[in-house]
């Protein structure tokens, strides 16, 4: 004679599609939307607004010869150099050289970099803050009056300010995996801004500086089972 017994139903695995889902909503739609907002007004009529006349003759100069370029020359005889490093100009630049020397060409470097801070911004908070933290992070660096301001010019604020979110970006996976190797890409992003903005880029060094709290998992007993000091 058979019996039958009754087995615990397992519930199937969530699909590929349905993950997905969960993930896009709600913060992920938020995090793309904020995104979408802040690439449409870096750029709306890019090249409308003025530039800095010191730089955009900079940009002119290291953009038609190799000597100008390695030492970000301002005039074309490649006598005389910016007041800082010619990091960020040497993006615009090679912007130059390829779409040829227009304003916009000059602008687009900022637009990019501006959202692209926007969305390791968003990753840096979210991994340790949650991602509810991070979307209201990214819309407040998106929404800035003066963030706007500076993605729309041909300063060199713009990358460094995207250098150091990735050091912040780099700072909280250190935090949270207890990799020093990501500590170690934070220094790298900070040394990159450096190149764009000296001395402004060190600013953040006591945060990253500073000896991460590395996660420490409990102590476990023969068992397998968690202990604490009585």
């Amino acid at each position: 004679m058979l019996t039958l017994t009754d087995e615990p139903a397992t519930a199937a695995p969530p699909s590929r599609s349905a993950r997905a889902l969960t993930w896009f909503w709600p913060h992920g739609a938020a995090w793309t939307v904020i995104a979408a907002l802040a690439a449409a007004a870096y750029a709306w009529r890019m090249g409308s607004d003025p530039l800095e006349p010191y730089y955009e003759a900079s940009v002119r100069s290291m953009s038609t010869s190799v000597h100008n370029f390695l030492y970000g020359a301002v005039d074309p005889a490649g006598t005389i150099t910016p007041d800082k490093l010619p990091g960020a100009l040497w993006v615009q630049a090679l912007f130059v050289v390829v779409f040829g020397f227009h304003t916009w060409a000059m602008v687009l470097p900022q637009t990019i970099e501006g959202v692209l801070a926007v969305v390791f911004l968003y990753r840096a908070v979210a991994r340790l803050g949650g991602r509810t933290a991070g979307a209201v992070a990214a819309a407040v660096l998106a929404a800035s009056p003066a963030v706007v301001a500076l993605n729309r010019g041909n300063m060199g604020d713009t990358l460094m300010m995207l250098l150091l979110v990735l050091a912040a970006d780099a700072t909280s996976a250190a935090v949270k995996s207890g990799r020093g190797r990501s500590l170690v890409m934070a220094g790298v992003w900070v040394g990159l801004a450096f190149q764009a903005k000296t001395l402004q880029a060190w600013l953040v060094l006591p945060v990253p500086g500073r000896r991460p709290r590395w996660p420490r998992s409990k102590p476990t007993s023969a068992t397998g089972s968690s202990t604490s000091p009585s």
